[in-house]
């Protein structure tokens, strides 16, 4: 049977839909951008604090599982390195570091609410000079896009909130 003249056939193959979804998050988050931008009597400190929180909670399991922000294993210690510390705990020598992340009242810990103009966000890590040494082979600073996505939605239902009262 013919086909009607308003038919169409489409074809879509897993690359063009993948193109199309990514499409699709880049407008939402532009959407997102313009909401908070175009509403500056949303007040986002709250919800940056909690994520800071949320953060340094997250930074000190990562310590406590030995594991990156990704989920993988630390590279084990050398013996030597056990033998000299007296322990086989990775990344803790004095506990420092570990502390630079997951404390924010520690000297070394970078935990800041950025609300500048429309520059909205939070700036987090650690000015402990040992990290940089670890990060390569031991990731112990980072977020997930999990964390991102859970921040991205605090900040949705914190500018709908607003704009609906």
């Amino acid at each position: 049977m013919p086909r009607a003249a308003t038919e169409r056939t489409i074809t879509v193959d897993a690359t063009s839909i993948a193109e199309q979804i990514e499409t699709a998050i880049a407008d939402e988050l532009d959407d997102v951008s313009q909401i908070i931008s175009g509403t500056p009597g949303v007040d986002l400190r709250p919800t940056f604090e909690a994520y800071l929180t949320h953060l340094a909670e997250l930074h000190e399991s990562y310590f406590e599982q030995q594991k990156s922000p990704g989920g993988a294993s630390w590279t084990p210690l050398a013996p030597a390195t056990v033998k000299r510390k007296g322990h086989a705990i990775i990344l803790v020598d004095t506990g420092d570091l570990a502390a630079s992340l997951s404390s924010r009242s520690h000297e070394n810990n970078i935990a800041e609410v950025i609300q500048e103009g429309k520059n909205k966000g939070v700036s987090f890590g650690t000015m402990d000079a040992k990290s940089i040494f670890h990060q390569d082979s031991r990731p112990h600073v980072g977020i997930t896009d999990r964390s991102a996505d859970q921040l991205a939605e605090a900040i949705a239902d914190r500018v709908v909130d607003a704009l609906i009262k």
